[in-house]
């Protein structure tokens, strides 16, 4: 039943294999195929020694096309070449712009940030020595504070002797100065309130 199909096809029309129409056209087996799948080249299904072959029509394959058409395809393809590395190097300038332009906002971003940083870097270190500073004084002021106050204490706690003079029963007399110590809290003096 295969031979019959075979013979039929081939009595009246000129066929060519896949291989021959390759080697007619000076291209690849596969790019045959491709063309006779999209239809560019008719052909037909046969069966020969139990599996399918293609049988193309020689007229379907454009041979005799002259030379005049041949150059005119080439410079067809050249021109199509040309226009689309001029389209593809248009948006490849277009896209390098615009990055550029991103990538010199975002520099610019970030140089402003950086800035902004090392502004708030150095208030917190002004303001941390600032701090030190108070806490130093507050210190000072605070040991000052005790040796008056030890002072005080031991100059009424201290028994008197003869040499240091008569008895007195009136207290030690207070300055205003002491007293404004012993009156206003030591956080007061320190903070100005």
């Amino acid at each position: 039943m295969g031979k019959d199909r075979t013979e039929g096809a081939q009595q009246g029309k000129d066929y060519l294999t896949v291989g021959e129409a390759a080697k007619l056209l000076g291209v690849h087996r596969n790019t045959i195929h491709y063309r006779i799948k999209s239809g560019r080249i008719k052909a037909h299904k046969v069966v020969e020694a139990d599996h399918e072959v293609y049988r193309i029509e020689r007229g379907s394959l454009d041979v005799g096309r002259t030379s005049a058409d041949v150059r005119t395809l080439d410079a067809q393809r050249t021109t199509a070449s040309e226009e689309l590395s001029r389209i593809i190097a248009t948006k490849l300038d277009e896209i390098v712009r615009d990055y550029t332009h991103e990538l010199g906002d975002l520099r610019e971003k970030l140089g402003a940030e950086r800035a902004r940083r090392e502004m708030a870097e150095a208030t917190l270190r002004e303001g941390m020595a600032e701090e030190q500073r108070r806490r130093e004084e507050a210190e000072r002021e605070r040991d000052n504070l005790r040796q008056e106050l030890f002072a005080l204490r031991e100059a009424r706690e201290s028994p008197r002797t003869v040499e240091e003079g008569p008895e007195r029963t009136e207290p030690w007399p207070v300055t205003a100065e002491s007293q404004e110590s012993v009156q206003r809290p030591w956080w007061r003096r320190v903070f100005g309130r």
